[in-house]
């Protein structure tokens, strides 16, 4: 979304801000006339942080870079593009969205302001488990239940008792012979 703050005036009259003191006889500009061109346009942003990073260190900062005013150029024997345009080449970082909005007033400068985007709050692995998500691991071979896997018993015997049981049927076995 873009938003324009401020445009420059055409015409070289003093253009102030609506809440500008009347007893300010001060111009805008304190320091004469701008060292950048009539037909600038700053963009002011929050430059989005780099994917293979997980800190927030940097995103702080604004940043103001100026707009193309012409077309870049490919150079016809290397293709490399080129351009005149040597203001495409200026970013200057900002520690608040309002630093950058008067310092691009200060030089009298159209500015429009991309608003930052808006960030998605992870939610951790741990708590993203759902029930459907579990349920491929009840068909897994060995890791399933043995009932599942070969069938149920007709019988449940446990399994410390199983021996026990089939040593007393020999013992009775041998003894009645």
């Amino acid at each position: 979304m873009l938003e324009t703050v401020r445009e420059t005036p055409s015409n070289p009259t003093i253009h102030r801000p609506a809440n500008w003191p009347a007893n300010d006889a001060r111009g805008p500009l304190a320091m004469g006339r701008s060292v950048f061109p009539e037909d600038a346009v700053a963009r002011i942003f929050r430059p989005s942080r780099c994917v293979m990073t997980a800190g927030r260190a940097r995103c702080k900062s604004w940043r103001l870079v100026f707009e193309r005013r012409g077309a870049p150029v490919i150079e016809p024997l290397m293709g490399w593009t080129a351009g005149s345009d040597t203001l495409a080449q200026i970013e200057l970082d900002f520690p608040s969205l309002d630093a950058a909005i008067r310092y691009a007033e200060r030089q009298g400068l159209a500015c429009v302001v991309q608003s930052a985007a808006r960030c998605q709050e992870r939610i951790p692995p741990s708590h993203g488990v759902r029930p459907a998500s579990r349920a491929p691991l009840l068909d897994l071979g060995h890791f399933s239940r043995p009932e599942r896997r070969y069938g149920a018993r007709d019988r449940v015997v446990p399994a410390g008792r199983r021996h026990t049981i089939s040593r007393n049927r020999t013992d009775e076995e041998d003894q009645s012979c």
